[in-house]
């Protein structure tokens, strides 16, 4: 999986704080519930064919002038195929070794966090081509990364998160 965000603005719901077993030391780590609206295409990023299971245009409904004008492009598909299919689902998959950063519009400095690993990702499909999604990012942040992303729950921030580079194959 290759998720990957530019600095999308996103919820951060939670911060976890626990510590990890490595041998015989105990090292800080700490849990991120992140939640964004984003539009339906995010969907194609988990499976090529998950938009289109679950969005269509459906020709029935009324539109305004503006999403008439989209009527013709193939990748508007802002009507439930399954209306009645309500709450999230989860999806099951993950990205190991990505970077995280968070930063808060107007502030200088940013919270960055390597080798995280990214899962227990769900999806809420809404009507209108948005989609609810949230996930939980591992990480092992210091003192002071735990302290300033405790003062950021609840609050909005922006997000850039980079899949780890994939190794080049052996020859």
């Amino acid at each position: 999986m290759k998720l990957e965000f530019k600095d999308t603005r996103m919820l951060l719901a939670n911060v976890n704080a626990r510590s990890e077993v490595h041998g015989e030391e105990r090292e800080p780590a700490g849990d991120l519930k992140l939640e964004a609206f984003l539009p339906n295409d995010v969907l194609v990023e988990f499976d090529p064919a998950l938009r289109s299971l679950l969005y269509h245009f459906d020709d029935a409904q009324q539109r305004d002038l503006v999403d008439e004008g989209r009527k013709g492009d193939p990748a508007y598909v802002p009507d439930l195929r399954l209306p009645k299919l309500m709450g999230p689902f989860r999806w099951d998959d993950e990205m190991q070794g990505a970077t995280i950063s968070l930063h808060v519009r107007g502030e200088k400095s940013r919270v960055e966090l390597a080798d995280v690993k990214v899962n227990n990702f769900q999806i809420e499909v809404q009507e209108g081509g948005t989609v609810l999604l949230s996930f939980r990012v591992q990480a092992h942040p210091d003192e002071r990364k735990f302290g300033k992303l405790c003062t950021l729950i609840q609050n909005e921030v922006e997000v850039t998160l980079t899949p780890a580079a994939e190794e080049a194959p052996a020859n």
